[in-house]
C-alpha cells in the first residue's frame, strides 16, 4: 500500500510493510519523480541525524535501537546516527503506531516529510511506525524488520523478492523459518554510500535525477528493451541505450540509437503533450527554449559525462567495441545475463 498527501508545509510518504505472502512495501522514490534525499548527507552536509525512541508511545523495542547502529558501525564514519529515547521530536522517530498510520496488513511503516529543492525533495523528518503486527514476530524478524525500515529513511528502494532471494535486508518478510538477513549486507551498505553521495550509482554516465526522469534504474545499466527482431525498445538501464534489441544495437550506443529519434517514431522536436513526445528520449530534461527533445538529447549519447561514462573507464561509449557490463555489484534488471 502506497500512500502519498500534499500538504501545506510539504510532502509527506508513507511505505510500509504489509502483510501478505509476502510483505509488501513501498520507497518514496517510487511515488515522486524527484528523489528523496537528506540534506545532511549531500556534500555539504554534516553526515549526522539524531533519532528518538520514543518511549512516550509504549515500551521501546530493544531492537529498534541496534537495528539503527547495525548501520551505523558498516556505513562507518561517512554517516553518523546518535539516538535517544525520549519524547523529543529529532531527524526522525521510531515509535508505536496503529493500522490507521501503516494500514490493516501492515507490520511498520515509513513516514517522510520533504519538501521541494532544485532537483530532489528534501528530507525534513522520518517517521518510522511499528503497527501492533509487529510485537509478535520472532525476534530475528523484529530486527530485521526494524532494519529494513530504517533502509527507507536513508534512502533505499524495496526490493520486491523475498529477502533470501533479493540477498539484501531491504528484501520482503516471508515468515518462514529466519530471516537470511537481520542488518544490512555489504550491498546494502554501498547502495546507501552511492545513493547519498555518487550521484550515478551504477555508472553509465547518468546521474540518478536523470535517470529517474528518463525512467531507467539507477541500479541497472545493461538490459534488453524487447526480444531481438520486434521494434526496437529502450533499455530500462542504461538511457544512452534507445534501441536495445537485436544484436547490432543491444548494450552499445550507436547509430540505432540516434536514428530512434526518428524512426519509427518521430520523437526530436517534441514537448510534453498530445504528440510524439516521450521522457525516455528527453535525455537531457527540458530545454530553457524550443523543444525538449532536441540535438541536445542526440548529442548527450555521444558527448559529456554521459558520452564517456565510467563503466567504460572513461573511453567513449558510442561506438566503442565493447558492450556495456553489468554492474558489478547491482548487477542487472530482472536477472539479464547480456548474451556472449
Amino acid at each position: 500500500m502506497r500512500v502519498a498527501t500534499s500538504l501545506a508545509c510539504g510532502l509527506l510518504v508513507l511505505v510500509c510493510l504489509a502483510r501478505s505472502e509476502f510483505a509488501t512495501a513501498f520507497h518514496p522514490n517510487d511515488a515522486l519523480e524527484l528523489a528523496l534525499k537528506w540534506e545532511d548527507f549531500l556534500p555539504s552536509g554534516d553526515r549526522h541525524l539524531m533519532y528518538n525512541l520514543n518511549s512516550c508511545s509504549g515500551a521501546v523495542s530493544p531492537q529498534w535501537g541496534p537495528a539503527v547502529e547495525d548501520w551505523d558501525s558498516l556505513l562507518g564514519s561517512n554517516f553518523e546516527f546518535d539516538g535517544e529515547t525520549g519524547c523529543t521530536p529529532r531527524d526522525a522517530t521510531l515509535q508505536w503506531g496503529s493500522y490507521t498510520n501503516c494500514g490493516a496488513g501492515a507490520y511498520a511503516c515509513t513516514h517522510t516529510l520533504s519538501t521541494l529543492a532544485t532537483n530532489y525533495r528534501k528530507i525534513t523528518h522520518a517517521d518510522i511506525y511499528f503497527t501492533p503486527n509487529y510485537p509478535p514476530l520472532t525476534i530475528p524478524w523484529k530486527t530485521a524488520n526494524s532494519a529494513h525500515e530504517w533502509g527507507h529513511v536513508i534512502g533505499l528502494e524495496d526490493d520486491t523478492s523475498a529477502q533470501c532471494g533479493a540477498q539484501s535486508i531491504m528484501g520482503q518478510i516471508e515468515l518462514v523459518g529466519d530471516p537470511c538477513y537481520t542488518s544490512p549486507n555489504a550491498a546494502d551498505v554501498s547502495s546507501v554510500q552511492c545513493y547519498n553521495v555518487n550521484s550515478d550509482c551504477d555508472g553509465d554516465g547518468y546521474n540518478d535525477w536523470m535517470e529517474s526522469f528518463v525512467g531507467t534504474s539507477n541500479r541497472a545499466r545493461c538490459q534488453p528493451g524487447d526480444t531481438p527482431g520486434d521494434t526496437p525498445k529502450p533499455s530500462g538501464g542504461w538511457p544512452s541505450d534507445l534501441s536495445a534489441n537485436g544484436d547490432f544495437s543491444r548494450d552499445r550506443a550507436n547509430i540505432a540509437d540516434l536514428g530512434s529519434f526518428i524512426v519509427p517514431v518521430r520523437r526530436i522536436g517534441t514537448s510534453p503533450g498530445p504528440t510524439n513526445y516521450d521522457a525516455r528520449w528527453d535525455l537531457f530534461p527540458g530545454s530553457p527554449f524550443g523543444a525538449y527533445i532536441n540535438l541536445q538529447d542526440m548529442a548527450t549519447i555521444i558527448a559529456g559525462p554521459t558520452g564517456f561514462p565510467p563503466m567504460f573507464n572513461g573511453a567513449r561509449a558510442f561506438g566503442h567495441a565493447n558492450p556495456c557490463t553489468a554492474h558489478p555489484l547491482y548487477l542487472d534488471l530482472h536477472g539479464y545475463v547480456r548474451p556472449p
